[in-house]
């Protein structure tokens, strides 16, 4: 006979970020959504979210470079 085990699944934690950081998606003029963040220039902290901001475009120059080249770092010096 089999043991069936019902538990709950805890989700992950998310870091929680005070909302001077906001992503926002808007269509360019050829029709095809674009990404940006806006950051709140009054906030405390500021320096933290400029930072975030930098690391997540970042990430994203580096997933379309591994799409491109097939390295993170683009394309290979001869």
């Amino acid at each position: 006979m089999v043991n069936v085990l019902v538990a709950k699944i805890a989700s992950r934690k998310r870091r929680e970020r005070n909302g001077s950081v906001v992503e926002k998606r808007k269509r360019s003029a050829d029709g095809r959504f674009v990404q940006f963040f806006t950051i709140d220039g009054n906030s405390t902290t500021l320096n933290d979210d400029l930072t975030h901001v930098f690391m997540r475009n970042i990430e994203h120059v580096r997933r379309e470079n591994q799409k491109l080249f097939g390295s993170v770092n683009g394309p290979r010096k001869k």
